[in-house]
């Protein structure tokens, strides 16, 4: 089996630190190894009470050290809990030139909660219980539904989000760096897709099976470009993920791409960087980062060599249980 690591470091280290202070909490993460177990055989196993139980679950979900999910049971819905990480890791280390030694906010966005969009079947949103409204029909992504969708996809065109611009402190203008993380792929079987219907400004040697190019921008300027594949599926397939492994958090249920590649859109006073490729020279003042949220978005130029759509993946599909994630780094006002 692998490891499932989760990396603490900054601020979220206290937080982590409480979640843990409790000698029941961590037996429950004992216990629950990688198996789901229900309220009932966790009260059973502790000896407590199912308050107790539901209080300590609340904490462990919250922090991000499990998973819920509600099944069809004898009588009723049954809670089913299941965990997330392995082991904790620790970063206490503080590098003398390292921009992240300043104080940082991270913030976590759902991936259906966009404020534009621009989409083309095949297309469509899904929680991790359904496909939200329904299959391929853009208007999908006007339902009020859609802030709880955990997957993204269409075959053309872009998604906006309005991402929070916390800053660690408040009045100072000193943002010396951004991160934005998330988990992208290519769709696959596009070409075959019955409700694919070639647009007449995309070229046929445009369309590449399994390979597309995902652009990003932040408020209006164009960050770069990520050739992304359909990793899980077809010719593409990543070889070096256990078919067991692909798409860890999922659902069963779900038949199209399992998983993507994890992108860092990284912006410095060094310039723009794509997992760690430069993309411009472009620096952090450069973004005019001034207002109270920052304008991203992604998709697939009209005029890009690979098209074969795109995959969003929130907390409850692909490998990485996180939705999109912003961290802002910066330092006291002299």
């Amino acid at each position: 089996m692998n490891s499932r690591d989760l990396y603490i470091e900054g601020k979220n280290v206290t937080r982590i630190v409480k979640a843990l202070s409790n000698d029941k909490r961590i037996e429950i993460l004992n216990i629950l190894g990688d198996e789901e177990y229900s309220i009932q055989s966790l009260t059973e196993r502790l000896g407590i009470s199912k308050t107790a139980v539901l209080a300590h679950l609340s904490i462990l979900e919250e922090t991000g050290f499990i998973t819920t999910r509600y099944v069809v049971g004898s009588v009723g819905n049954q809670k089913l809990c299941k965990k997330v990480y392995d082991r904790l890791i620790f970063n206490f280390t503080i590098k003398k030139y390292d921009p992240k030694r300043f104080e940082y906010i991270e913030t976590s966005v759902p991936v259906g909660n966009f404020f534009d969009f621009e989409v083309y079947p095949p297309c469509g949103l899904a929680s991790k219980d359904h496909v939200i409204k329904k299959w391929d029909d853009p208007d999908a992504f006007f339902d009020i539904e859609r802030v709880n969708a955990s997957l993204v996809w269409s075959t053309l065109g872009f998604v906006s989000y309005k991402l929070p611009l916390q800053h660690p402190f408040p009045g100072s203008e000193s943002i010396r760096e951004l991160e934005i993380i998330l988990e992208i792929s290519a769709q696959g079987d596009v070409l075959d897709h019955k409700a694919f219907r070639q647009p007449k400004s995309i070229l046929p040697s445009q369309m590449t099976e399994g390979i597309s190019d995902i652009s990003f921008w932040l408020n209006g300027l164009e960050v770069g470009m990520f050739t992304a594949h359909e990793y899980s599926r077809g010719t593409y397939r990543d070889k070096t993920v256990n078919k067991r492994d692909s798409g860890k958090y999922t659902p069963k249920w779900w038949r199209g791409s399992y998983y993507g590649k994890m992108v860092t859109i990284n912006i410095s006073n060094k310039g723009t960087f794509i997992n760690n490729e430069k993309t411009s020279d472009m620096a952090v003042n450069d973004y005019k980062l001034f207002g109270p949220f920052v304008d991203f978005k992604l998709g697939i130029k009209n005029d890009a060599a690979h098209i074969s759509g795109f995959n969003v993946y929130g907390a409850n599909f692909g490998n990485f249980q996180q939705d999109i994630i912003l961290r802002v780094y910066a330092s006291p006002t002299e």
